[in-house]
């Protein structure tokens, strides 16, 4: 059997795309080089963005605690005046009821000075009824004595 010589051209091609291939995955690779610094690049930067992002939000929140006591402060101050005006509206209504009772009690007075009148008064209009029966009896009877010793 014969030996056939090795074919330099296919060799050389085979070395050649050994080559190309090496050398493509050396462009993958650094490419893959530069996507995972890109990527870490990012992280970092959103590491720094979610601290000053949680540094923010903590400010903002102290801002917010500090202005929500100030309004409830504030909110407390006036309710307080509102309720020391009701209490002193509360008093004056306290004292216009007492003044009103006073007045009550005087109108009871007067009205039982005017039971007590009304009573006098019926008192005096029986004896008034009784003493003008009495006198008409008398004058009736001294009319007839007049009469039948006239006549």
């Amino acid at each position: 059997m014969a030996v056939m010589a090795p074919d330099t051209s296919t060799d050389k091609r085979l070395d050649d795309l050994n080559r190309k291939v090496d050398e493509g995955f050396r462009k993958v690779d650094e490419g893959f080089r530069k996507v995972d610094e890109g990527l870490r690049e990012h992280r970092e930067e959103m590491r720094q963005l979610r601290n000053e992002h949680r540094e923010e939000m903590g400010q903002l929140r102290s801002e917010y605690r500090e202005e929500m006591g100030q309004l409830r402060s504030e909110i407390n101050t006036r309710f307080d005046a509102v309720d020391a005006r009701f209490n002193s509206v509360d008093m004056k209504f306290n004292s216009v009821d007492m003044k009103f009772n006073a007045v009550d009690a005087r109108f009871n007075s007067v009205d039982a000075k005017f039971t007590s009148y009304d009573v006098r008064f019926d008192t005096v209009q029986h004896m008034i009824v009784r003493y003008s029966a009495g006198l008409f009896g008398t004058m009736l009877i001294g009319f007839l004595g007049v009469f039948v010793t006239h006549s």
